[in-house]
């Protein structure tokens, strides 16, 4: 069966999730993959003792991106315990960096302003490790990763 573009981006995202899902537990917590399309998270995540519980909603990009679209509900999903991942491929592994819900909600807006403020026109909220639209925080890729490595820390 020829692979379409809809077809790739699907399966790019399945192997963010799954990638996620297997590196956390990996770590010794229990994750739970929702149902495709499903409103809310992509992976709930519990340790053994059943004293943390975390929301990821999982981003991945087929190549070495730099930024990820978020969609419409970036702005609303922001409790304390919802998490982003974001996943890219790099040299033929995975690479992945993790922020608080609140903090990409936060970022994305500032984006988005700067760039209206620029006279570019409204695109969809995105979150970018690296580069100029990285809003004050040169050292995101690296602090992003470690918080990454280090969850649930």
């Amino acid at each position: 069966m020829p692979q379409t573009k809809t077809n790739r981006n699907a399966l790019t995202g399945a192997a963010g999730v799954f990638y996620v899902a297997s590196e956390l537990s990996y770590r010794g917590l229990i994750c739970l993959p929702t149902i495709r399309n499903t409103p809310g998270a992509d992976i709930m995540v519990t340790d053994q003792a059943g004293t943390l519980l975390a929301h990821l909603q999982v981003k991945t990009a087929y190549g070495k991106a730099n930024h990820w679209p978020l969609g419409a509900r970036v702005a609303s999903w922001t409790a304390k315990n919802c998490y982003y991942v974001f996943v890219r491929r790099s040299g033929g592994r995975f690479e992945a960096f993790l922020e608080k819900a609140a903090v990409v909600a936060r970022e994305a807006a500032k984006v988005t302003e700067m760039g209206l403020s620029r006279g570019y026109k409204k695109w969809a909220d995105c979150w970018f490790v690296s580069g100029k639209w990285t809003v004050d925080d040169p050292g995101r890729e690296e602090r992003t990763r470690r918080q990454w490595e280090a969850f649930p820390g």
